[in-house]
């Protein structure tokens, strides 16, 4: 990726960065291990970059089927799977079925910029834990992540 790039953040605010640090005070203690899917490679890269710098471990794939093949091949288990919807070859909702059917128990979350009013109840179905409109608050996004954490121990 180029360096010189000018990179978005998906939370840019002041008061969201203040807020995510809140947040994640929950998820302060634990180095979480993240895979994120997404095809909108500037997107998901800054993601990881504002994860990475909160200490977790963050593997980024930009496709489905390659998600897929490392998460088949891992020896240990991950917390926290986020997909995007939207992805050409293959679906977050297919992800979210594979790896399911894999035994994956990590908390799935998946995203989405055109959700429709159903949306939510079918992803739930499928096996994800949290549906995220983007774009992603990041505040927003790691308070559910601490939650579903919780609700879970």
């Amino acid at each position: 990726m180029d360096k010189k790039r000018a990179m978005t953040s998906p939370d840019t605010t002041s008061d969201n960065a203040v807020a995510a640090v809140t947040a994640s005070t929950a998820l302060a203690t634990d180095s979480l291990r993240f895979v994120l899917v997404d095809d909108e490679v500037q997107f998901i890269e800054t993601f990881a970059k504002l994860l990475h710098h909160q200490g977790h471990v963050v593997h980024v794939f930009h496709s489905g089927s390659a998600a897929l093949q490392f998460l088949a091949k891992q020896s240990y288990e991950i917390d926290i799977l986020v997909t995007d919807y939207e992805m050409p070859y293959m679906d977050g909702l297919s992800l979210t079925q594979r790896i399911r059917s894999l035994g994956v128990k990590a908390l799935i979350a998946v995203m989405t910029a055109f959700a429709q009013e159903d949306d939510e109840a079918k992803f739930l179905q499928a096996g994800a834990d949290v549906v995220l409109i983007k774009p992603i608050k990041v505040a927003q996004f790691l308070a559910k992540v601490a939650e579903r954490r919780q609700l879970g121990n």
